[in-house]
This record gives structure tokens, C-alpha cells and sequence, in this order.
């Protein structure tokens, strides 16, 4: 099984804001909350507080199943509920994600439709899963009860930071083989959740 530990795509970065400041009982907050949600050890704080986001993901099994872990963390310069604003409108993506082509939300359902389609992509992909709007911290839960990662669970955990907020997902996955290999899709995985939060700091930075 191929792991891939902190992998940063320089192709996918954006230009480094400012250093936030933290308080050493702030520092000290954020990694024992990122500890617990990581499952390990971590020394990363220092890369979080210059903006970077961190991802990991591994993919391992045969066929004819497979399996995924997938991990991110961020921290919002703004705090939870300035970022959480542009954050949960999910059917507005498009209008800030190149790579986001079109997204719906069906309020009753809770459930949200991405057309996503770049390079890093191995071909343009549907996701659609079950997750209520995310307006307040918290922890909240997501579901893919179909498409290409059908059985996909996970949780997204918000909380604040000072006047800062720290983002952190987690999305386990067994299934029916993809047709890819692990590598493959390890690095789809940790390069998309990676992107994907990037953007979203980015646009609700604004």
C-alpha cells in the first residue's frame, strides 16, 4: 500500500497570506484539537498559521473492492461565522471553483450535486452526497449513498480558534473497486480535498 503523507502540489497552491497570529493557549488549542480529529501526532501548526492546508489520503484493497482515508485541516484567518457565510452556500461554487462546473442543493433533502471537471481529474465526475448546510461550528456528517464513491462516510468538524476557525474532514470508504489503481486514487483523493479547501478559505477570505 503506496502512502502518501502530507503531499503538496505546488501546481495547486496558492500565494501565502500573512502568518496569523495565535496565542501560545490558542497554539495550544488547535493541536489538541487537531490531534484528537488527526488520530496521530502531528507537527503542523506552524504550516497551518502561514495558511497552508494539509491533506492525506490512502487507498489500499483488491479487487474486486477498495478502500479509502482521506484526511484535511485548514485554518480561517476570519472567524467561523464570517467564513461559514460563503461557505455553506454550496450551490454557488461554480462561481468561485474553475473546476467546480455546476452545483445544485435540494434544501429538503440535503443533499449536493457537483460536476467537477480539471486535470487532476482523471475524467469529469459526478458527486452528489447528503450533508445539511454548515452554518455554525460544530461537528457535521456527510453521506455518498450512490455514484463513485457510493458508501462514502464522513465529518466535517468546525471550530474556533480565537478569532480564527479551524476546518478538519475525515471520509472513510470501502467499496466496489473503481477501476483505478490505489495510487491513483489516493492521489486524486488528497489532491481534490486539498484544492477544494484551499479554495474555500480563499473565496470566504474575501
Amino acid at each position: 500500500m503506496t502512502k502518501f503523507l502530507l503531499l503538496f502540489l505546488a501546481s495547486f497552491s496558492f500565494a501565502q497570506a500573512a502568518p496569523m497570529s495565535l496565542t501560545r493557549v490558542q497554539e495550544k488549542e488547535l493541536e489538541e484539537k487537531i490531534k484528537i480529529w488527526w488520530q496521530k501526532e502531528t507537527r503542523f501548526t506552524e504550516s497551518l498559521k502561514n495558511g497552508e492546508v494539509i491533506s492525506w489520503a490512502e487507498a489500499g484493497g483488491e479487487k474486486p473492492q477498495q478502500s479509502l482515508d482521506a484526511k484535511v485541516v485548514g485554518l480561517h484567518p476570519r472567524s467561523c461565522g464570517k467564513g461559514l457565510r460563503k461557505i455553506s452556500r454550496y450551490e454557488d461554487y461554480p462561481q468561485h471553483m474553475s473546476f467546480v462546473k455546476e452545483a445544485s442543493y435540494l434544501e429538503k433533502e440535503q443533499r449536493v450535486r457537483f460536476l467537477l471537471d480539471h486535470t487532476v481529474l482523471p475524467f469529469p465526475m459526478v458527486l452528489s452526497f447528503r450533508i445539511p448546510r454548515i452554518t455554525e461550528p460544530g461537528t457535521t456528517n456527510f453521506t455518498f449513498p450512490d455514484g463513485f464513491f457510493a458508501g462514502l462516510k464522513g465529518t466535517i468538524f468546525v471550530a474556533p480558534i480565537g478569532n480564527r476557525c479551524v476546518y478538519m474532514l475525515r471520509a472513510d470508504w470501502r467499496g466496489k473497486n473503481t477501476g483505478m489503481p490505489n495510487i491513483v486514487v489516493s492521489t486524486f483523493a488528497q489532491t481534490i480535498i486539498k484544492m477544494g479547501l484551499e479554495h474555500l478559505i480563499r473565496i470566504s477570505s474575501l
